[in-house]
């Protein structure tokens, strides 16, 4: 018999723990599915971030306690801080992709975050992302291998919407400020367009650029036409809130429009109900459906935070949709959920909806399609990855919140 040295038997001691580590580590993976969210935890929407990333942990919490996915495997979602930024969104998109081996991405939020990982790095991977707030008009073009959706709608609809309600409110000439970006650009043009086209009159704009300390110059230069209201297309923990308090400072503006990425209830807290009162917004909204109800309920005995916080629906809506497509593949390789997106959110098939996963699985385990209700809409998926979309007219009330009027 052949006697081991002292440092043989360590040596072998070593690279036996170390072979069981790696072991073990491999079948914890094997457990695992594996999605990315892009949520903007930091930045100028900073305060919209955790009703949503709750939306996306409900999701996930719903799949865990149900069975699970692939047969048992337990789905885990990572977070990136995509900050509201294209150099944000990228920096946190390739680390999802590249080190956390994600198998498809929930978000960005922001369009222009949304365009730096998708074009920079996700398309490339092969990886799916499906954008809940995410509404440049300029991913409807987007060249993504269909790789890119979003259960939001266009702000190319958005625009137009803004533009009729804007009237009807009997305002026809107003000031235009959007912040320089995809989202800020897209949503002037689109508004801009509509409003004209109703009658109405841009009397003076101005593009100017997030997160400056002043716009005291801007405003001093919009209020020289005799505008009637002053439209705010930019982001309420940022630029939008600084030109509204810095407008109702210099008494250059009283009334506001606001947009989506403005309706915070961060907002009405720094600027108060009173400087808000002759103001109102539009913003995306879900249709109301048994399936957004059952959302409602499942996401109030969830979360602490309010059911009617934007783009929470959309949010669960996105991280459901991909972990519906890998169980439809029955697979987490890329590829097949990139294969399987269209064929669990659009009809034909058994509706299914929010709660249902277990219901969902077994249908798929039947050989039977299924189409997907969202909790903010049907999300049949166009050619283009987009959906139709209802907005809502949206004025603050007493407690801090917007109530819709319409």
């Amino acid at each position: 018999m052949n006697k081991q040295k002292p440092s043989q038997i360590l040596k072998t001691t070593f690279f036996s723990f170390l072979l069981i580590a790696l072991t073990s580590c491999t079948k914890k993976s094997d457990k695992e599915v594996s999605l990315g969210a892009l949520i903007a935890m930091t930045g100028p929407i900073e305060s919209m971030a955790p009703p949503i990333l709750d939306s996306v942990r409900l999701a996930e919490k719903e799949v865990n306690d149900n069975g699970g996915i692939l047969g048992g495997r337990k789905l885990k979602v990572t977070v990136g801080d995509s900050k509201c930024s294209a150099e944000g969104g990228a920096d946190a998109a390739k680390k999802l992709v590249n080190i956390n081996k994600v198998s498809g991405i929930v978000g960005a939020l922001c369009s222009g975050a949304s365009t730096a990982a998708s074009s920079g790095v996700a398309i490339p991977a092969g990886v799916t992302m499906i954008s809940p707030a995410s509404t440049a008009p300029t991913f409807t073009t987007l060249k993504d291998n269909d790789l890119f959706y979003r259960v939001i709608p266009s702000d190319a609809y958005q625009g137009v919407y803004l533009g009729k309600l804007v009237i009807k409110q009997g305002i026809t000439k107003v000031a235009l400020t959007y912040v320089n970006n995809d989202y800020g650009v897209g949503l002037a043009n689109s508004f801009k367009a509509s409003f004209e086209k109703e009658g109405g009159k841009v009397v003076t704009e101005s593009k100017h650029e997030d997160k400056k300390a002043s716009y005291r110059s801007e405003l001093a230069t919009l209020a020289q036409g005799g505008a009637e209201a002053l439209v705010v297309i930019a982001y309420s923990d940022s630029s939008g809130q600084t030109i509204v308090r810095q407008a109702l400072e210099t008494k250059r503006f009283e009334r506001f429009i606001g947009t989506d990425g403005m309706a915070s209830e961060k907002l009405i807290k720094r600027i108060g109900i009173q400087g808000l009162k002759k103001s109102f917004f539009s913003r995306p909204v879900a249709t109301k459906t048994s399936f957004s109800d059952a959302f409602d309920k499942n996401y109030g005995a969830f979360s602490k935070h309010k059911r009617k916080s934007i783009f929470i629906k959309e949010a669960y809506d996105a991280a459901m949709i991909l972990a519906l497509a890998i169980q439809k593949g029955g697979s987490d390789d890329r590829a097949s959920v990139k294969a399987n997106i269209r064929k669990v959110a659009n009809a034909p098939g058994v509706e299914v909806g929010p709660g249902d996963w277990a219901k969902a699985v077994k249908l798929i385990a039947e050989g039977k399609e299924i189409n997907y209700q969202g909790a903010a809409g049907a999300n049949e998926f166009d050619k283009n990855g987009d959906v139709a979309g209802v907005f809502g007219h949206f004025v603050v009330q007493m407690g801090d919140s917007f109530k819709q009027i319409k």
